[in-house]
C-alpha cells in the first residue's frame, strides 16, 4: 500500500481574484470583484505535516459606484500565489472625471482600492474595495453618488477553498498548519 505525505513548510495558495472596475458614465454600473481560486484538492488519502500555510486565494474588492459624470474607483486585487489584477477605473463623461484604478495583490496582501473621481459634494464616484487577505472575502466598492441619489458599489469576491477532500487528509499536527479559508468535503 502506498502512503502519501505532503510537508507544508511555505505556502501553499489559490490564486487572488481580480478587482471589480468603477462604475462608469454609461454603462452605469460597478463590477463585482472576481472569486479567488481553491488552493489544495486531496482525491485520495494523503498525511499533511509542517507549519507552513494553506489558503484559498483571496476575493477581489468590488468597484465601486459611479457619480453623476464621475467615475468610480476600481476594486484591489485579491491576494493569492499569483494576486489578483488590480481593477479598472470607472470613465467618467470626460477623461478628467475618471476614477483611479485599484493596486494589484500580491501573496501576501490584497491591494488597495482606487479613490473615486470627486467632482463636488454631491457628484462623486465611490472607492474601490480592498483585495481580500489570504483566504478572505474582498471588500465591496462604496457607494458613489449622484445629486444624491446613492449608486451602489459592487461586491467584493468570495476566497477559494483552503481544502477540497478534507475528508481524505490526515494532519499530523493541525496545531502547526496555518490553514485560511474554507475546508469541505
Amino acid at each position: 500500500m502506498t502512503t502519501l505525505t505532503l510537508k507544508v513548510d511555505g505556502t501553499v495558495q489559490g490564486c487572488g481574484g481580480a478587482g471589480g472596475k468603477g462604475g462608469s458614465f454609461t454603462p452605469n454600473q460597478a463590477f463585482p470583484g472576481g472569486g479567488g481560486g481553491n488552493a489544495f484538492r486531496a482525491q485520495h488519502q494523503i498525511t499533511v505535516t509542517g507549519d507552513g500555510m494553506i489558503a484559498g486565494g483571496a476575493g477581489g474588492g468590488g468597484g465601486g459606484g459611479k457619480g453623476a459624470v464621475a467615475g468610480g474607483g476600481g476594486g484591489g486585487g485579491g491576494a493569492g500565489t499569483n494576486g489578483g489584477a488590480a481593477g479598472p477605473a470607472g470613465d467618467g463623461r470626460f477623461a478628467n472625471e475618471n476614477g483611479q484604478p485599484g493596486q494589484a495583490g500580491t501573496s501576501a496582501a490584497g491591494g488597495a482600492g482606487g479613490a473615486g473621481k470627486f467632482q463636488s459634494g454631491n457628484d462623486f464616484g465611490g472607492t474601490g474595495g480592498a483585495g481580500g487577505g489570504p483566504g478572505l472575502a474582498g471588500a465591496a466598492g462604496a457607494n458613489g453618488n449622484a445629486f444624491g441619489a446613492p449608486q451602489a458599489g459592487a461586491a467584493g469576491g468570495q476566497p477559494g477553498v483552503a481544502i477540497d477532500g478534507v475528508s481524505l487528509v490526515n494532519f499530523a499536527d493541525p496545531n502547526l498548519l496555518d490553514i485560511r479559508g474554507a475546508q469541505i468535503n
